[in-house]
């Protein structure tokens, strides 16, 4: 197996396979480190077609994704300037390769998007997409285009945001030519959607469509891709997609927004999400509850299984995970999905929205504090060796206690431009190997400048300690008792309502996990914290490893541990 870096576990698992199959791994290799199933694994390769990926191909994404950070920076420096300049020149090599005829030494004329025609393009992509896509998709396009609005409500895993991208963006714009607007809770989740199609147009025409925030098809209809700017969007007129519109904070703006710009007769609006709470108005929404009518309209979970028009002139739809199944996803284990996460299953994969409960934390309160961290955090770079440079951070673990699994976050300190707390990695461990764990952890302290590290130290903990303890003296650990855990909760609930602690919008996982966290009674009548835990529920360990890590650096009067970094800047 090759050494190399592992990639984030940020980036979706797809992505982090390509990267290590390019790097050399075998796909056993791969579906071991993902925990995935090698007939997945193997499914990837053949449908993105990795063996036929070039040089050019692999190098592209890295290079776009420095340059489009250092084009968000504000207040850039002369060395910003110089490495845009740079980069420039090395995107213009890889996009636009000056490939030369065997023949003669003649430049061979690129294919763009400017030299075929629109009828051609159109009959590319449409018999790309007959053979693409699974039916339980297909079926979900087809009638949603009989209707002005459309809310799906989705399962994850599903697939929908790529068949949305491709079957509906996409084939809108090249047979009706009709501008398209997709608008996602995140820059990063609006551009994976144009990813999509970017790689899904080069596929299969050879054309390589260039543009950031929107790109231009042959015909002239142009595709936007809007997150928190969607209020930019009034201006813009055609069809809207909107992805996770259930995570969005200013829900109400939005729906204005989306109204304004398929006012015209011609164009449909399409809202999908993965529920959140039914406290946040889309499920208001959902439920087709307005001022004039407090009842909302009628209709049953089965009902938007197949899909219903309700009175309100909205059709709805659920698409869960068994549902794809049985459309034809075999990519899909239903009963490997149950064992793993038994107490969240129906609320990731059954489309259920997440009931009010006996959590210790807010729902609302902690939404208002996940952020589009992709464009707002130009600070922080996944992709790169160092991705933050030689600013500090903090580490927190939390260990695994039978089923589920350890995790570590890396959280940022805060600085004059981001005066608080930012997560900017997860990860999970699995199993009980306590001494990989460690070296996982001393890997993190040299990727990035470490100054501080909480270690609960309860089951594996108390091995992982001292080992960590060893190569990084300024760690801190004590075991996770009930009356700890009770103090560093009313730490973050405090944190959370003055605003001090962010992270990425899509990372509902860790949403999820301080939903998780709740009171219980023993039977000796005693009050103690608890998670509901799963396997994959290292949601909770998500957030009691960011309570570690803030609570043993700060503590709650404010007062911080005294900071030692490991050949920093400090």
């Amino acid at each position: 197996m090759a050494q190399i870096t592992l990639p984030p576990l940020t980036i979706p698992e797809e992505d982090q396979a390509r990267i290590l199959y390019f790097a050399g791994w075998t796909l056993t290799d791969i579906a071991t480190r993902l925990e995935r199933p090698v007939s997945t694994v193997s499914a990837w390769k053949t449908n993105r077609k990795w063996d036929s990926a070039t040089t050019f191909q692999r190098l592209q994404n890295g290079v776009e994704t420095r340059y489009l950070m250092l084009i968000y920076k504000e207040n850039k420096s002369n060395a910003d300037y110089k490495e845009l300049d740079q980069l420039k020149r090395h995107l213009q090599d890889l996009f636009f390769p000056k490939d030369e005829d065997a023949g003669g030494g003649k430049k061979k004329k690129k294919r763009t998007a400017k030299n075929i025609s629109p009828e051609e393009f159109a009959e590319i992509i449409n018999e790309a997409w007959e053979g693409a896509g699974f039916k339980y998709q297909k079926d979900f396009l087809k009638e949603s285009a009989k209707h002005k609005i459309s809310m799906l409500l989705k399962g994850r895993q599903t697939g929908l945001t790529w068949s949305l991208a491709i079957g509906r963006c996409l084939v809108r714009a090249v047979n009706l030519k009709h501008d398209q607007i997709y608008i996602s809770a995140s820059q990063k989740q609006a551009f994976q959607a144009r990813d999509y199609i970017k790689r899904f147009v080069k596929e299969h025409t050879g054309i390589e469509l260039s543009g950031v925030e929107d790109i231009e098809l042959p015909n002239g209809a142009k595709i936007y891709f809007l997150a928190t700017n969607f209020a930019t969007a009034q201006g813009y007129s055609g069809d809207v997609t909107v992805d996770e519109y259930a995570w969005m904070l200013n829900f109400d703006l939005l729906t204005e927004v989306v109204k304004a710009c398929a006012t015209l007769k011609q164009y449909t609006i399409v809202m999908s999400s993965t529920p959140s709470m039914a406290s946040h108005p889309s499920h208001n929404a959902w439920k087709g509850i307005t001022e004039s009518n407090k009842a909302g309209v009628k209709f049953t979970k089965k009902q938007t299984q197949k899909g219903i028009l309700c009175d309100d002139h909205t059709y709805r739809k659920t698409i869960t995970v068994e549902d794809a199944v049985a459309g034809g996803n075999e990519l899909i284990d239903i009963d490997q999905l149950k064992q793993l996460f038994p107490d969240n299953y129906h609320f990731l994969y059954m489309a259920e929205w997440l009931k009010k409960s006996n959590s210790l934390f807010d729902a609302a309160t902690i939404m208002r504090n996940m952020v589009p961290a992709f464009s707002e955090w130009f600070d922080y770079n996944e992709h790169l060796k160092r991705p933050y440079e030689d600013r500090p951070v903090i580490l927190g673990y939390d260990p695994a206690l039978k089923k589920d699994a350890s995790a570590v976050v890396v959280i940022a300190l805060p600085t004059p431009e981001y005066p608080f707390y930012r997560v900017l990695e997860k990860y999970n461990f699995f199993g009980n190997k306590f001494e990989e764990q460690a070296k996982e952890i001393e890997k993190l302290t040299e990727r990035f400048n470490v100054v501080h590290i909480g270690i609960d130290t309860t089951a594996i903990g108390a091995a992982v300690y001292p080992l960590v303890k060893a190569f990084f003296h300024n760690t801190t650990g004590k075991q996770g008792t009930s009356q700890l855990k009770y103090l560093l909760v009313t730490q973050m609930q405090g944190l959370f309502r003055q605003n001090r602690v962010k992270f990425p919008i899509d990372w509902t996982d860790l949403f999820e996990c301080f939903m998780a966290i709740s009171l219980a009674t023993t039977r000796a009548d005693s009050v103690v914290i608890e998670t509901s835990r799963s396997q994959a529920n290292a949601h909770g360990d998500y957030g009691w490893s960011t309570m570690y890590g803030i609570g043993f650096y700060e503590d709650i009067t404010g007062e911080t541990h005294q900071q030692e970094g490991r050949g920093g800047v400090l």
